[in-house]
């Protein structure tokens, strides 16, 4: 009985490694995905400020100018 339980034990530990190495890839992945999202906001972004800052000083400059 008690070799019966050792072998339930084993598989049941190597079970909870399997379940583990499987989440721990489908964690990298999303946060691999969130990662490329977030460099795509930023960059946006950054697209979108350079833009404004390019607009104010040239509405600047059109001020001065009249």
């Amino acid at each position: 009985m008690s070799n019966n339980m050792e072998k339930r034990i084993e598989k049941i530990e190597l079970d909870i490694k399997e379940i583990k190495d499987n989440h721990l890839s489908h964690i990298e992945e999303d946060m691999a995905v969130v990662k490329t999202n977030q460099q795509w906001l930023m960059k946006f972004f950054w697209i979108v400020a350079t833009a404004s800052v390019a607009g104010l000083i040239t509405g600047i400059i059109n001020l001065m100018i009249k």
